[in-house]
This record gives structure tokens, C-alpha cells and sequence, in this order.
């Protein structure tokens, strides 16, 4: 599981505000790497989820509800993994 947080109201579209630190052991990425790069997420999503993630995280900014979803990151050593 790796926790964040973001704001969908950026002007780059859910720029993250909290990363947990499981994104270094999950990802090869610090929590300041991340909240440093816009669309850090979405510059990652694998190609194959990211329509259905970004359709999950409107619905849930829409319905004001957490956002849980299971999609594919790309690591720093290029891997893909699940989060």
C-alpha cells in the first residue's frame, strides 16, 4: 500500500501534497522526489490503467470519497508495480 495524497485542483491536475514513505521501498523514490515532480503519479500510471485510474480519481473527487484503486506503477530500476 503507498498512501498520498493530492489536490485535484492544480493546475496540473492532482498535483500530490503528502506522499507516505513507503514510496522509497515501494517505488526507489523518496517522498520529496515525488512532491517535487508534477504528475508524478500520472507520468508513471502504466499505459493500460491510466484512463481507468484518472475515470476512479474523478469519481472519486466528484463524490467526495477516498480514492482506492489497484494500478501499475513504473519504479525508478523500470520495473512495474502494483499499488
Amino acid at each position: 500500500v503507498m498512501t498520498w495524497r493530492a489536490d485535484p485542483a492544480s493546475a496540473v491536475g492532482y498535483r500530490l501534497n503528502f506522499v507516505g514513505p513507503q514510496v522509497a521501498d515501494m517505488l526507489g523514490y523518496s517522498p520529496e522526489e515525488a512532491l517535487a515532480e508534477p504528475g508524478f503519479v500520472r507520468t508513471r500510471t502504466h499505459p493500460d490503467d491510466a484512463a481507468r485510474v484518472r475515470a476512479a480519481a474523478d469519481r472519486a473527487v466528484a463524490d467526495h470519497l477516498p480514492f482506492r484503486e489497484e494500478y501499475r506503477l513504473r519504479a525508478r530500476d523500470g520495473r512495474w508495480v502494483w499499488v
